[in-house]
């Protein structure tokens, strides 16, 4: 029965990664031009959060604060964990539910941009899904 927690977990954590392009450098080291708009997370795109078996099993909580980097088209490109949660499980889903959301690109200029912004995910074992925030830059 144990197993296939890390099974689970393991599973996770290889599509998570998967899902992500790989950048040469981390995202952090990236610089962008300040926008004039930032970029706004669409409504509904980032899909159902699940908590994940094997970190509700082992009691993880925390807070997961990610730097997304997002695409002229709206599409992450990157997302770096820049505090984590101390569960590399909860750090892991946090990432591959960012890795689906979609933003309305930042604009510079009236042209959409390559922008970044931090996203913040709240893992109790209390909720059902983390609470995800625009910890910076709007929506």
């Amino acid at each position: 029965m144990k197993s296939s927690y890390v099974l689970d977990a393991l599973s996770a954590a290889f599509f998570a990664l998967a899902a992500l392009p790989s950048v040469a450098q981390p995202v952090s080291n990236l610089k962008f031009p300040k926008p004039d708009a930032p970029p706004k997370l669409i409504d509904g795109t980032c899909g159902t959060a699940t908590y994940p078996k094997a970190a509700e099993q082992a009691g993880h909580e925390g807070v997961v604060l990610l730097l997304l980097t997002i695409s002229n088209q709206g599409v992450v490109t990157g997302a770096e964990v820049v505090r984590s949660s101390k569960s590399a499980i909860l750090d892991t889903e946090s990432r591959f539910i960012a890795a689906q959301c979609r933003f309305v690109p930042a604009l510079k200029d009236g042209k959409a941009v390559y922008s970044q912004k931090t996203r913040e995910f709240v893992w109790r074992l209390e909720t059902v899904a983390p609470a995800a925030s625009g910890a910076s830059g709007g929506g």
